[in-house]
């Protein structure tokens, strides 16, 4: 009955970096896929990470020429230490942005669920805001 999936792939015939909220913004109309880049690092400990990603969600407002990148989740690794396994320094997260210099990340983490003041049980959730400063980079992918 079912003889496995049938891939529709589509090759890029052009990659361009959306330089101005307005290229953002004209894209998101245009529904062209979209890839964010997003670097971190930690000079101190000599540490950087480039993550990249599609853009599942793109807000947008015409009237106030402004975006938001609201998608996940991502791999975001810990750059406060050197791990020997670079596996363990990674979270799930999602990412947020509006601006080329900063992302916000909200982390998978246990989150107590209470009633009454009281702990009932814990679970994985969303929960833990890291706000970053970060290199933020939107692709246009045709």
């Amino acid at each position: 009955m079912w003889k496995g999936q049938v891939y529709k792939l589509k090759e890029a015939n052009s990659v361009k970096v959306l330089e101005s909220n307005e290229a953002i913004r004209k894209a998101t109309h245009e529904a062209i896929p979209l890839v964010a880049q997003t670097e971190i690092c930690n000079e101190e400990k000599g540490l950087r990470a480039i993550i990249e990603y599609p853009v599942k969600t793109m807000n947008i407002n015409d009237n106030r020429n402004i975006y938001q990148v609201d998608t996940g989740p991502v791999l975001l690794p810990d750059l406060s230490e050197q791990y020997e396994r670079t596996v363990d320094s990674i979270q799930l997260a999602f990412v947020a942005f509006n601006d080329p210099a900063f992302s916000d990340f909200v982390v998978e983490e246990p989150t107590s669920i209470l009633k009454e003041g009281k702990v009932l049980c814990k679970v994985y959730h969303y929960s833990k805001i890291i706000s970053l400063m970060a290199k933020n980079t939107l692709f246009a992918v045709n």
